[in-house]
């Protein structure tokens, strides 16, 4: 009894690599046979849309510089984009400071003598209170 019971077990080993075997061949002929240009144009697109997104980027920085350039007052005629991003941060540090302090008045912070650094720990501590 215990030899066929090895040999029902061998047969059983047997039908399941072989199963194995043809799903795996078809699953290889399905994927080689299903389209070789599949691969060339994906293989292609990337380079396209990377150099679409690239000049997307770069229209969008000059339109979002612009933009803040407006909002900002600061003129953009006749100036590189370094000089327009020097003006801009120069503002913005600026305002920065004016909505800072402005802020602190709000909250009953007395601003007078005190860096900005001595202001935004000041506003953290009542924030956190809260």
């Amino acid at each position: 009894m215990n030899l066929r019971g090895g040999e029902n077990m061998k047969m059983k080993i047997i039908i399941v690599s072989m199963v194995f075997i043809v799903v795996g061949g078809a699953g290889i002929y399905t994927a080689v046979a299903a389209s070789p240009n599949l691969i060339k144009t994906s293989a292609e697109k990337p380079k396209e849309t990377i150099q679409q997104s690239k000049k997307e980027k770069s229209i969008s920085e000059e339109e979002k510089m612009h933009k803040t350039a407006n909002k900002l007052g600061v003129s953009t005629e006749g100036k590189t984009k370094e000089q327009i991003q020097k003006e801009i941060d120069a503002v913005r540090s600026e305002k920065r400071q004016e909505l800072l302090r402005e802020y602190a008045k709000e909250l009953g912070i007395e601003i007078e003598g005190k860096t900005d650094e001595q202001l935004i720990q000041e506003i953290g501590k009542i924030q956190h209170s809260k």
